[in-house]
């Protein structure tokens, strides 16, 4: 190499090395992290769990809460930043898997949602005028243009984008819109592209064409007809009103080429006559107005005079007569004390809670149970040995 050539050489080199380290710096700097090293919750946690955090979030979009995705021991939580970005982080150590800024100025609706879209699991979120989603390995963004106005269910196993009597199945290709039959709601889409529609009178399966595949009449079918109450885990809810503020659940399965009738139960309906189905994060069983219904079993258990707050992964949070009480399909009925904060998801490494920021000021006591910006990650308490 010539006398010229090496002093252009290391000033290049130079240059590129401040360049990388420059965009280090950018990229890092304002970027969310976790909180850890925290020795106490501020507040009351919940009784399983223990008061010293495994790490905290950093100041959260409010009303948006954190969503527990993935399966164990890969388990992660999905948060949306005070800054408008969303950060996928283990849910065991708090570490940052990925992170990614959205959109400025777009409305955010509803919350972060794990899901299927092109064959690949990933979290998706409705900003603004789109529908975005991150693959769940490595945070890969994709997103899709929907109407204004639209509205995103993930209740199938891929999302589904309704507007008016049009709905789309969720996809990076181009698909075209698939018209709901007069009478008829959309309950889920499937990776193939057919979408489940019911209504009073039965039920049908739609090709991604418009045609329709299948349908038929409710099994088990009696006067008056029933309402579809919703759809979880692959079974559509429909009740049929009875006499005297009486109605029946049917669960349905909902097969590739038909919907069959699984099993049923007695349920009560509130003076408005509309029943709330709030479900698990896995869909497998959930709420209904103030019946506990479990798909896996076929089991519809009245709790009395319930109102509900949160449904997790194997409990719920409700009220019974003023009282905070949890429940759920494998655990006995159980009170909850005044003051003590409420699960907002549960991981296998814990629960997620709300809190006060950690240097925020307590002095004064705080109130675990308002919309705080931070949540706390509790692991269960250690049981004696």
């Amino acid at each position: 190499m010539d006398r010229l050539g090496l002093p252009w050489l290391l000033a290049t080199l130079t240059v590129i090395v401040l360049v990388v380290a420059l965009a280090a710096t950018t990229l890092s700097s304002g970027r969310a992290s976790t909180i850890t090293g925290l020795e106490r919750y501020p507040g009351t946690p919940p009784a399983e769990y223990a008061a010293g955090p495994a790490w905290a979030s950093p100041p959260l979009a409010p009303g948006i809460p954190a969503v527990a995705v993935g399966a164990p021991p890969e388990e992660s939580v999905a948060l949306v930043t005070a800054e408008r970005t969303l950060v996928l982080v283990s849910a065991a150590d708090g570490q940052v898997r990925w992170r990614s800024p959205l959109p400025r100025g777009a409305e955010i609706h509803g919350r972060p949602a794990p899901t299927r879209i092109d064959g690949e699991d990933v979290v998706a979120l409705h900003v603004g005028e789109r529908l975005a989603w991150w693959s769940l390995d490595d945070g890969t963004p994709h997103e899709m243009e929907i109407p204004t106005g639209a509205v995103v269910s993930v209740l199938g196993e891929v999302p589904l984008v309704a507007h008016g009597r049009q709905v789309t199945p969720a996809g990076a290709g181009a698909r075209a819109a698939v018209t709901v039959p007069d009478g008829m709601i959309a309950l889920a889409a499937h990776e193939d592209g057919q979408v489940t529609v019911a209504g009073p009178t039965g039920w049908a399966h739609l090709g991604p064409d418009g045609s329709t595949r299948s349908s038929g009449p409710w099994e088990n079918a009696t006067s008056p007809a029933p309402t579809v109450a919703g759809y979880s885990g692959g079974v559509v809810l429909v009740v049929r009103p009875g006499p005297h503020g009486t109605a029946t659940l049917e669960a349905h399965a909902d097969r590739t080429t038909d919907v069959r009738y699984l099993f049923g139960g007695p349920v009560l309906l509130p003076p408005g006559g509309r029943l709330t189905w709030t479900a698990s994060p896995a869909g497998t069983w959930g709420i209904l107005g103030r019946a506990l219904v479990d798909l896996r079993t076929g089991r519809v258990d009245d709790l009395g005079a319930w109102s509900t707050r949160t449904v997790t992964a194997d409990r719920a949070y409700g009220h019974i007569d003023g009282s905070a009480v949890v429940v759920g399909p494998t655990l006995a009925r159980g009170m909850i004390a005044p003051g003590e904060a409420i699960p907002e998801a549960l991981t296998t490494a814990g629960a997620l809670v709300r809190g006060p920021a950690p240097n925020a000021d307590t002095s004064g006591g705080v109130d675990p149970r308002r919309n705080d910006d931070t949540v706390y990650l509790l692991p269960a308490r250690r049981s004696a040995s």
